[in-house]
This record gives structure tokens, C-alpha cells and sequence, in this order.
């Protein structure tokens, strides 16, 4: 009687909207639409960034993603408007069981605006299997910065390894023409191979800034490094801005270098932060 009871649970179908306009010198959140399992606080407004700019806390009330699970965020910023959402902390993608878990985020961002969308790394679990899918539709005069990252943890601590990770990022004109597209897929086992990918480390992340502004990307990579990251920057085509790849030990120190490098570039694109408490 005292071994592990088996508990069934069902999957979550649930789709977050959330719309940000411009109203009165600042941005406000004019349309939200929550269900369970999100959860977010009440825009608040700190003074930093573009002048207005909403930041606004993305939570999860279900402790974690589970097999089966399809979340979708879809998220507005409308012309004019400046909003910073972020994840409380990280999420855990829980054993998946032979089958898979994702998320799809839609993005859509005005003439004019501004946004950060900053995710703590996903803390991938042994057999974990997750895809995660990011579309983002930018007007050319609009400014992104975009994070996210993903670790893995065993609890059991018996090396166990997560099964696969499907990430992509696909970026478009209101023209629906085609600025980039980040796509790549990760079994536990490259992942955590010396020779694999990404040489052994615990956590990979990666910050995406779409703008028309120059990037000192250099810059950027140097500061990184300075805290021990391994970091590389690209140019993106079409003039769109940079991405900037980020290997570390574990998904803490790639939240740490997450927060580091979204300020760093939001400091390049003349919207210096403010700290977020966590």
C-alpha cells in the first residue's frame, strides 16, 4: 500500500491572448484572454524603455508542461505600443511517456512598437519530449528582442536524458515575406555528448533582436563571454538584426546570461532596463 499510486491526468488544451495598445503616453493591456494553466499579473509600468512601456509577468499555475499538452500564446503589440513580457521562472517539461507536449507562439508586432519577449529556459525531464514553435509578424519600423533557452535536470539523478527537442522560430513581414527562420531538433543524447552540438554543455539559449538599427553583435559577445558563456552572434538576412547563441553549464546559468543579454541589447536599441525581480 505504500508504493507509487499511478495518477491519471488529463492533457491541457488552453489557448492565452493578450493584446497591448497605445492609450494616453502609455501602453495598456487592452484585451486579455487567460485560461488555466496561464496566469499573469497586472501590467505595471517601471519607467525604463521606451516611454509607456507595459511589463506584464507570464506564469504557469500547473507546474510544469505534461504529455499531450498544446498551449498556444498569441500575443499583439499594437503601432505605438512598448511591452516587456517574461516568465515568472522556468518551466519543467515533464516525462512525456512516448509522446510529445507544445507550445505555439504567435507574435504580432505594429509600426512603431516595441516588445521583449524573455523566457526563462525550459528544465527538460528524463523522456521529456517538447516542441516549441515561435511566429512572429514584425512591421519593418517595429523593434523585437526575443529569449529563450532550454536545460535539463534528472531528479532520480540516474543520467536520465530528455527524449527530443523541437524549437523554431520563423519571423515575417505583414507581406507574410520570409526574414528568418531558426529552426533545430535535439535528442538527450546529442545533447549531452561531448562531441555533440553543443560540446557537452547543460544549457543552450538563444536572444533574437529584430531591428533596422546597427548592432554592435561583437559587443554583445564579448560581454557574455566575460561572465564565463560561450556566445556567438549572427547577422540575420534581409538587414533584420542579429541572433546570438548561448552555451553554458546549466538552464540557471543560461537564465542569468538570458537576463544579461536582453539588457544588453535593449541598451543597444536606446531602451535601457530597469532589474526584474524573479
Amino acid at each position: 500500500m505504500n508504493g507509487p499510486v499511478a495518477l491519471s491526468r488529463r492533457a491541457t488544451l488552453a489557448e492565452a491572448r493578450l493584446v497591448f495598445a497605445e492609450a494616453g503616453g502609455r501602453t495598456r493591456l487592452t484585451l486579455q484572454h487567460i485560461p488555466y494553466p496561464f496566469h499573469i499579473t497586472r501590467p505595471f509600468h517601471l519607467g525604463d524603455g521606451p516611454a509607456g512601456m507595459a511589463t506584464l509577468y507570464l506564469q504557469s499555475s500547473s507546474g510544469g508542461i505534461y504529455r499531450d499538452d498544446r498551449l498556444s500564446f498569441d500575443l499583439e503589440v499594437k503601432p505605438g505600443a512598448a511591452a516587456h513580457v517574461t516568465t515568472q521562472a522556468s518551466t519543467i517539461v515533464h516525462d512525456t511517456k512516448g509522446g510529445w507536449a507544445g507550445l505555439d507562439i504567435r507574435l504580432r508586432v505594429g509600426k512603431g512598437a516595441f516588445l521583449i519577449l524573455a523566457q526563462d529556459p525550459l528544465v527538460l525531464f528524463p523522456e521529456a519530449a517538447m516542441r516549441s514553435h515561435l511566429d512572429l509578424v514584425i512591421d519593418p519600423e517595429a523593434s523585437v528582442i526575443l529569449a529563450d533557452g532550454a536545460g535539463t535536470h534528472d531528479p532520480m539523478g540516474k543520467a536520465g536524458r530528455f527524449a527530443r527537442l523541437d524549437w523554431k522560430t520563423c519571423v515575417r513581414s505583414p507581406a507574410e515575406d520570409l526574414l528568418m527562420l531558426d529552426c533545430w531538433r535535439v535528442d538527450g543524447q546529442d545533447f549531452a555528448d561531448q562531441d555533440g552540438p553543443l560540446h557537452g554543455q547543460g544549457g543552450v539559449g538563444t536572444v533574437t533582436i529584430l531591428t533596422r538599427k546597427p548592432l554592435d553583435a561583437r559587443g554583445l559577445e564579448a560581454g557574455l563571454r566575460g561572465m564565463g558563456c560561450q556566445a556567438a552572434a549572427s547577422a540575420l538576412p534581409h538587414a533584420a538584426g542579429l541572433v546570438l547563441r548561448l552555451l553554458g553549464p546549466d538552464g540557471g546559468f543560461i537564465a542569468s546570461a538570458l537576463d544579461t543579454a536582453v539588457r544588453a541589447a535593449a541598451a543597444l536599441l536606446g531602451s535601457p532596463l530597469a532589474p526584474r525581480r524573479k
